[in-house]
């Protein structure tokens, strides 16, 4: 994976202020705009992501705003008399967890979405018990503010495009009765008012020549903008997506996950120690994915809830 791979999976991944990119049918044109690249090369760069089995399916998921709940992460040092496998399997099961992700160290993240803040709380403790961990650590997936207002026949087209973001404007009128001029022009009101984003499951082991890590950092929030430019100018050739946290307590660091696809494991001794050194970065710890569990099935929930 060279530096030209990963311009065009952060592009095709993530806008840069969100956390996932809201355009969801994003042409390889576009991308190539972006990236300063021949179109077909992108479209043949992406082909051969999905070949390689490091990206997977890709869903639509809803932005939690509009359903009055939101998404947290939590991470943690899972102890060495605990079975990693074993625990994947039981935090599986808890509802709303969405990503599990295993390092080849101690720590383990999961992420998942939540109806109300008491049932977050008492989720993340679950968690932390079910982990056998000391601590765990807490915050925010922030997701920009949607105001628009779904209707009925938006959701049952949200449902008919879910499992298939990219699906042809004609197919999709067949099934919700619409024209496709209607399905292009409600489409591209969700999308522009951050109602929808793209979500896809990332698998490290099909990444080629690379290997997928997290330098997780923490740093004062008022110092994001200062910390992001610095820190992308450090990363700029490995960064394929950034994702911002928000502390769970007003006054705690704020916490950000920078993922990489990085060429050999000193590249990102050699990384680690740069972040380290800039200002305002309280801390920085590099971490080698192992594997990235993902479970549609919470992002689905929420359609199929509105669509009965």
């Amino acid at each position: 994976m060279d530096r030209l791979d990963v311009r065009i999976l952060r592009t095709l991944l993530q806008e840069p202020a969100y956390v996932l990119s809201p355009e969801v049918r994003k042409s390889f044109g576009a991308i190539a705009r972006k990236v300063r690249a021949d179109e077909g090369t992108v479209r043949n760069r992406i082909r051969k992501l999905h070949e390689s089995g490091f990206i997977g399916d890709w869903r639509l998921t809803v932005n939690p705003r509009l359903t009055g709940g939101g998404w947290v992460g939590e991470w943690f040092e899972v102890p060495s008399n605990v079975s990693k496998s074993r625990l994947i399997e039981d935090l599986k099961l808890l509802p709303g967890v969405i990503v599990i992700i295993t390092t080849y160290g101690s720590l383990v993240w999961v992420s998942f979405k939540y109806e109300n803040e008491p049932a977050m709380l008492k989720q993340v403790e679950v968690i932390r018990r079910m982990a056998g961990a000391e601590k765990a650590n807490v915050a925010r997936i922030p997701f920009p503010e949607c105001t628009i207002v779904l209707s009925t026949s938006d959701w049952s087209l949200l449902k008919a495009v879910y499992r298939d973001p990219r699906r042809t404007y004609a197919s999709v009128a067949k099934e919700v009765s619409l024209s496709s001029r209607t399905v292009r022009r409600r489409l591209r009101r969700m999308i522009d008012g951050y109602a929808v984003f793209g979500f896809p499951a990332l698998h490290p082991k099909g990444l080629r020549g690379s290997t997928m890590a997290s330098l997780l950092v923490t740093y004062p929030l008022e110092h994001k903008g200062k910390i992001d430019a610095s820190v992308a100018s450090v990363l700029d050739d490995y960064l394929f997506h950034v994702l911002h946290m928000m502390p769970l307590r007003p006054h705690d660091p704020a916490p950000c996950s920078y993922n990489l696809a990085l060429p050999n494991v000193p590249k990102g001794r050699e990384i680690l120690d740069a972040v380290r050194q800039l200002p305002d970065v309280q801390t920085a710890r590099l971490e080698l994915m192992e594997t990235v569990h993902t479970m549609f099935e919470p992002l689905e929930a929420d359609i199929v809830a509105k669509t009965v």
